[in-house]
């Protein structure tokens, strides 16, 4: 998967530090007060390595369950509130959360054996006088901030300024950590043949071309078709369905819709990105649908820990594709989301 910005990479926080006081204590003598351009880069430098940190703790709770064989991103829809398109979502704002914090936050919920989808900071459970019981741990969520800095071009020497998306973090609980929050009212379980015809209907209203047969799902992008076998060749229909919105999401790719780059080679890490992407979309469509998600591809597991081990941005920018391509298919506004989670511009 391409690089989507540029950083350094520095061999240990204290060693990097030394590094960069030591070239900061050969700089010429200046006048300047201690919040000057000294303060700033030393600034600059601490902001920078605690984002690169962020992207490494999240990417490695990634890698861990992928390592035991398991896809965070997938979780039984019943668990869920279906209002929140199968994810888990703020008991406060009653926002969705998106992307990679829906596998942050399926992750924490699987080892504890959560079902109550709904999370809180700390303050949060408090002006709701609920209180979080003492010695639970909470679980990391992150989101975008926007910082203005100027640019100077060095050509014109006109200066811009430009938006620089920053990393941050910051911390909740699960309901069932808290004391004092009422139980979640009980939301009525939809039989599976109205789900299944739910995402029948989906896929009529998107007009898409399809070609029944054969004994392999595919998408091929030159002729704009979704190949899948026939119905009875699945072992039920839930297989059928999850198999189809996995190919959906490939189908989003096209250069007629979201423009992902879809001709890579069999087996390049390129290849095994978008999987991960189809992968990811087809989960979050399978919990908005309410069917039961399933791991399509494990023999790409593999595959996968290279691309994010090669780039821990890697999972942030295939969270971040996933949820553009079940929000299209979805049609989508998020209007009703923690909408500092996505990153200006898409880009991480």
């Amino acid at each position: 998967m391409d690089n989507v910005a540029g950083h350094v990479t520095l061999d240990t926080h204290s060693e990097a530090r030394d590094k960069t006081l030591a070239e900061l204590s050969r700089a010429p003598a200046s006048c300047e007060p201690a919040t000057g351009s000294v303060h700033q880069k030393v600034s600059a430098w601490s902001m920078t390595m605690a984002r690169e940190d962020l992207y490494r703790q999240v990417t490695n709770s990634i890698v861990a369950e992928l390592e035991k064989g398991v896809a965070p991103w997938i979780r039984p829809w019943k668990t869920l509130d279906a209002r929140f398109g199968g994810a888990p979502f703020n008991g406060f704002t009653e926002r969705g959360y998106r992307g990679v914090n829906v596998c942050l936050l399926c992750i924490a919920a699987q080892k504890s054996g959560y079902d109550d989808p709904r999370w809180f900071t700390y303050r949060q459970a408090r002006e709701l006088g609920a209180q979080v019981r003492r010695g639970e741990k909470s679980t990391m969520v992150i989101f975008w901030k926007e910082r203005r800095v100027q640019e100077t071009d060095s050509v014109s020497g006109a200066t811009k300024e430009k938006k620089v998306p920053l990393l941050r973090s910051y911390h909740v609980f699960n309901a069932a950590q808290c004391e004092g929050i009422a139980p979640l009212d009980q939301v009525d379980i939809r039989p599976p043949e109205l789900r299944y015809k739910a995402a029948s209907d989906l896929i009529d209203g998107l007009g898409v071309m399809m070609n029944v047969g054969g004994d392999m799902a595919y998408f091929v992008p030159s002729s704009d078709v979704i190949h899948i076998p026939r119905f009875e060749a699945f072992e039920s229909e839930e297989h059928y369905w999850s198999t189809y919105l996995h190919e959906l999401t490939h189908w989003t790719g096209h250069k007629s819709r979201l423009n992902r780059n879809l001709a890579n080679r069999f087996g390049s890490e390129a290849y095994a990105a978008e999987e991960l992407v189809a992968e990811m979309g087809a989960a979050f469509l399978c919990g908005s649908l309410g069917i039961s998600g399933r791991l399509r591809h494990p023999e790409y597991i593999g595959h996968w820990l290279e691309v994010l081990e090669d780039d821990k941005r890697a999972v942030f920018k295939a969270s971040s594709l996933a949820q553009a391509a079940a929000d299209f298919v979805l049609n989508r506004k998020v209007d009703n989301t923690e909408s500092s989670e996505t990153c200006p511009g898409g880009e991480v």
